[in-house]
């Protein structure tokens, strides 16, 4: 084969990607949008050391406020382990 339809079959090959790339791409940001629209956000206050507080009182503090941002952030699964360690309770 001579070098210009080496050439021309190369183009036509690498426009041919790069349409489908795009098309995956627009696929994926569709995609993209309806997942962000699902999701919650949840906006929590920074926990920061007062200069007063005692270290051991910043980190329970902290323990507390991360425990609950956990909590919110995964509910079936919190009430999957409430259920569980409900029917643990009954048993006894």
């Amino acid at each position: 084969m001579n070098q210009f339809p080496k050439t021309l079959l190369f183009l036509m090959t690498f426009s041919v990607f790069l349409a489908l790339l795009q098309v995956l791409l627009k696929a994926e940001s569709k995609r993209g949008e309806k997942v962000k629209s699902q999701v919650q956000t949840i906006y929590h206050k920074e926990t920061i050391r007062k200069e007063s507080e005692a270290i051991p009182f910043f980190v329970k503090r902290y323990q507390k406020q991360s425990f609950h941002l956990w909590e919110i952030s995964f509910p079936e699964k919190n009430k999957s382990i409430e259920t569980n360690e409900s029917t643990k309770s009954n048993k006894k």
